[in-house]
């Protein structure tokens, strides 16, 4: 079971009418039915269920999907000028990963996106998707908090104030959640018996625009991060739901 909080739903979702939307889709699913720490299917794939709130539910899917840069054009270094994000919600929201009456179901909402806390780098404007990837804080809030989070950045700051700096240096929560973090790709071929696990992209910038954050394949939140221009990294899409 995974460990969560409630928080407030600190997202403005766009406005649907309930009244339009059909409730049949490939799945069958209700508010009383599931519950935080499910795995749900939705569409083509498999889904963990990481929070519910007024009869929407936060999920992401269950193994990594696919192998992608985090960008691959010019447009720029954050997640709201990324390739990753613009084929998220074109190419794969318009794909057969969905129907008509699944994407109805999908909500969009205004991501904040936020700094890199330990390099200070800009995580750029906010954001209107359906379908994101998770950022640093999302990982440390719905996969567990063991405040690593919070003494790094606080370290980071002493560091600042001595003048050391950080550019140079590769920084990652690893504490005893990252089994909770981890996430397996299927399409590369192993022994059956062999479980393969992967890195996996998160929105939040690495430690300079040329970077971005990601869980490692033992689970560790690698804020510093890798080169956005790396294919080799697994794609955990997340989204809200209505239930």
């Amino acid at each position: 079971m995974i460990k969560t909080r409630k928080i407030a739903l600190s997202l403005t979702i766009m406005i649907f009418s309930l009244m339009s939307i059909s409730l049949v889709s490939s799945v069958n699913i209700t508010t009383n039915t599931i519950k935080i720490g499910d795995i749900i299917s939705f569409g083509a794939h498999t889904w963990q269920v990481l929070d519910i709130q007024k009869g929407l539910a936060f999920i992401i899917s269950e193994d990594i999907l696919e192998l992608k840069a985090y960008q691959t054009n010019n447009n720029g270094h954050t997640w709201a000028e990324s390739s990753l994000r613009e084929y998220l919600n074109g190419e794969f929201y318009n794909s057969n990963a969905f129907s008509n009456d699944d994407r109805l179901r999908i909500v969009q909402v205004t991501n904040v996106n936020d700094n890199n806390q330990m390099y200070e780098v800009p995580g750029g404007e906010n954001t209107q998707d359906r379908i994101f990837l998770m950022s640093i804080a999302e990982a440390v809030l719905y996969f567990g908090d063991s405040g690593y989070l919070e003494y790094l950045v606080r370290e980071a700051n002493l560091m600042r104030l001595r003048d050391r700096s950080l550019m140079n240096m590769s920084h990652g929560i690893n504490d005893r959640y990252n089994p909770n973090r981890l996430a397996i790709y299927k399409g590369i071929i192993y022994p059956p018996a062999q479980t393969v696990y992967y890195n996996w992209w998160l929105r939040s910038p690495g430690s300079n625009i040329s970077k971005a954050s990601l869980i490692t394949a033992g689970g560790i939140i690698l804020m510093s991060g890798l080169s956005i221009d790396i294919e080799r990294c697994g794609v955990r899409p997340a989204l809200w739901i209505y239930l």
